[in-house]
């Protein structure tokens, strides 16, 4: 019986085949190729007939350059390493390529010869023997692959070898090694041999499952975007963490995180790595709170028109563009057809302008008389529409029908301020999925945010400030001289929290609107980051005011986050390692903390459908594992996802790899590293393949973007 450690050999001496660079092969040097294979596969019965290796003797290795390694587990569970070698000296190596793959019980394997012009396919079946450590192995031509050949000589005309004739599945022992010679150079002196191991079964020790890509965070970690600005309202971006003084309810906190954020610098040929949302706040453009305002379809067309003028000569080749409604009747996803996002701009009214009934007092006179009592106003007779026939009542009789009349506005009215945080919301969320620089511009006359939906504004901006998105606002009434002052102030106060919420820019009192696109599109060029862990904070869900200000604030000024509500609930692991993974995959950056390498392939399988492939190989030995029962443990999450070419999510898979590892296998099995791969479906198209990798006992992550496009 053979050793673990013995190699078997299946090859006999061949006649060298001789190529002629640039020429098609002869029919008899493309009949030697396949007579090779079929000898090859004849060797193997005859030494498994026998019980004993043909050359080299057991326990010898093949020695050679290594060309192509790797390994993987079928989904029995049997491990394999599969290598190419170049055995002895000669050029023939150069013109080599391929590759393998898993897939099921299968691995498949692809060479071609591009100087002369064949190419060869074999695909290896295991399955488990008569006996422990023993297993079926059986071996058959590949057709049907010239569109996955043209990826690996694209310039070429290949032809393939004959199809071999294959023998009945043999018998191989755990720990052995299948060699296939599978080329020789002209001259003799090298030989192209493919070499596969069968290692144990490890089902075990290594299991991998499938989750679903769902992502949803808490943070107890308090972050608060903060730009500093000079006297010319240019950024600053030299200051340091000691600069910084950070009250959280009056109490000077710990900033125990800090970072420059800048913005970034050209994006990689085809991939687009900024994004900017145009919200239109349409419920509320010609809003009827300001009766001695009604320029409301006015403000409306101007602000359209000013943004076809921005985005038609703003958008870079990098950017995409999206277009929403708060009322949702328009809305197009991020593109760069500019044609798309005109027909989407002239198609937005000024829906607020409909609401315009006298029967009903306006959204600002209720508040003040209904949240506010304000006496004043509520003595004065002037309470706007619908209160017209109350003078003729007693003032108790009156005073108690405008409040009732107050109340039923203001449920009228406050519809729509919760439509509007609602689309601002979900824009947000669909942002948060867009890898890379993110940013919202919301066009709206501003509106009132009531008490009882205070917390769900600022949950909005501690979601945004998660997904790393900058909401930025712009006012469409322009200078305020034709507006009541109160009134303006009060609708003006949610855009302007939630631009120094999140990093953003508010830009009011200009009737230059174009110039206000440009504005609040751009990102800061510099952007702090400080973020804190409440000292004694409670999880009572209660708002914490928040105060930034500079040591030494000579000619400059602040935009920050005003305040925060309190978790009702702990964070936990699972979902700090979820929110990390989230964080990461919809990112562009690239993160190597972790040894893993990915590779990407497609297949097409018919005219418009194609099989992307995704390879992430981990060297599991650089990895840190916790001694448990006797194991190695250690569970790594491999998440692989497509993006189109606007840098739309389309889906994801996530694998968790479940490592419970012998030491004998971490010691000797693993050189090669697990291999786990992630298969899509697509259309033939311009994608972005996104990959992270993170491990549970270091923490550590790797994340790694490819493009692909697919005729």
């Amino acid at each position: 019986m053979r050793s673990s450690s013995e190699i078997v050999s299946f090859g006999v001496p061949e006649e060298p085949l001789s190529y002629v660079r640039g020429s098609v092969p002869s029919r008899e040097r493309q009949r030697a190729v396949a007579c090779k294979i079929m000898l090859c596969l004849f060797a193997m019965l005859t030494a498994a007939q026998a019980q004993a290796p043909l050359a080299p003797a057991p326990g010898a290795a093949i020695s050679g350059r290594e060309i192509l390694a790797g390994s993987g587990t079928l989904s029995s569970g049997v491990a394999i390493q599969y290598k190419t070698l170049a055995v002895g000296p000669g050029g023939l190596s150069d013109s080599i390529g391929g590759g393998f793959r898993i897939d099921q019980d299968t691995l498949y394997r692809i060479l071609v010869d591009r100087a002369g012009r064949l190419y060869l396919g074999y695909q290896l079946a295991v399955a488990t023997g008569p006996s422990t450590g023993a297993y079926s192995v059986s071996i058959e031509p590949v057709t049907g692959i010239e569109d996955l050949l043209r990826r690996f000589a694209p310039d070429v005309v290949l032809k393939p070898a004959p199809p071999p004739k294959c023998p009945e599945p043999q018998v191989v022992r755990e720990g052995d090694t299948i060699a296939l010679d599978l080329m020789t150079s002209p001259d003799g002196r090298q030989k192209i041999t493919d070499t596969i191991r069968i290692l144990r079964e490890t089902s075990a020790e290594v299991t991998t499952r499938d989750t679903p890509v769902t992502f949803k965070s808490t943070v107890n970690l308090v972050s608060v975007p903060v730009v500093v600005r000079d006297s010319q309202g240019r950024t600053v971006g030299n200051l340091e963490k000691d600069d910084f003084q950070l009250l959280d309810g009056g109490k000077p906190q710990i900033v125990s995180r800090f970072s420059l954020e800048k913005a970034p610098g050209a994006a990689a040929p085809n991939l687009p790595d900024r994004f900017v949302a145009y919200l239109f706040d349409d419920l509320h453009l010609g809003y009827p709170d300001d009766k001695t305002y009604d320029w409301g379809i006015r403000d409306m067309e101007q602000a359209r028109d000013a943004a076809w003028r921005h985005i038609g000569a703003s958008l870079r080749p990098n950017e995409r563009a999206a277009l929403y409604t708060t009322s949702g009747l328009v809305g197009v996803d991020f593109t760069a057809d500019r044609d798309r996002l005109h027909k989407a701009l002239l198609a937005i009214r000024a829906v607020g302008s409909s609401k315009k009934d006298p029967k009903i007092m306006s959204f600002w006179v209720a508040d003040q008389i209904q949240n506010k009592n304000n006496l004043a106003l509520l003595g004065s007779g002037n309470f706007g529409p619908g209160t017209s026939a109350l003078r003729t009542f007693t003032d108790t009789d009156a005073d108690y029908l405008t409040r009732r009349s107050a109340s039923a506005a203001l449920e009228y009215w406050n519809k729509d301020t919760r439509s509007a945080l609602e689309a601002l919301d979900a824009v947000i969320g669909k942002l948060s999925t867009m890898p890379g620089q993110r940013s919202i511009v919301l066009v709206s006359p501003g509106f009132l945010v009531l008490a009882d939906s205070v917390e769900w504004e600022t949950r909005i901006i501690d979601r945004a400030i998660r997904a790393s998105v900058v909401v930025s606002a712009l006012d469409v009434k322009g200078v305020p001289a034709r507006l009541d002052p109160a009134i303006a102030a009060d609708e003006r106060a949610v855009m302007a929290e939630l631009a120094a919420g999140t990093g953003g820019r508010f830009v009011e009192n200009s009737n230059d609107l174009e110039r206000g696109y440009e504005l609040a599109a751009g990102s800061p060029e510099n952007m702090y980051i400080l973020g804190f862990v409440p000292q004694n904070l409670k999880l009572d869900g209660r708002y914490h005011p928040l105060k930034v200000t500079l040591r030494n604030s000579s000619g400059l000024t602040v935009e920050a986050r005003r305040g925060y509500y309190s978790s009702r609930y702990a964070d936990n692991p699972a979902e700090q390692a979820k929110r990390q993974i989230e964080e990461a995959f919809f990112s562009t950056q690239d993160i190597r903390d972790l040894p893993v390498a990915v590779e990407t392939q497609f297949f097409k399988t018919g005219g418009d459908e194609a099989t992307v492939d995704v390879l992430a190989k981990v060297d599991v030995k650089q990895l840190h594992f916790r001694r448990e029962g006797g194991r190695n443990r250690n569970d790594v999450t491999v998440v692989s996802g497509l993006f189109d070419r606007d840098g739309n999510y389309m889906f994801g898979t996530q694998k968790v790899l479940e490592m419970r590892l012998k030491d004998e296998t971490l010691e000797t099995r693993l050189s090669s590293g697990i291999a786990v791969r992630t298969s899509f479906k697509v259309k033939p198209g311009s994608y972005t393949v996104r990959t992270v990798v993170r491990d549970s006992e270091g923490q550590s992550l790797a994340a790694l973007s490819a493009a692909m496009e697919i005729p």
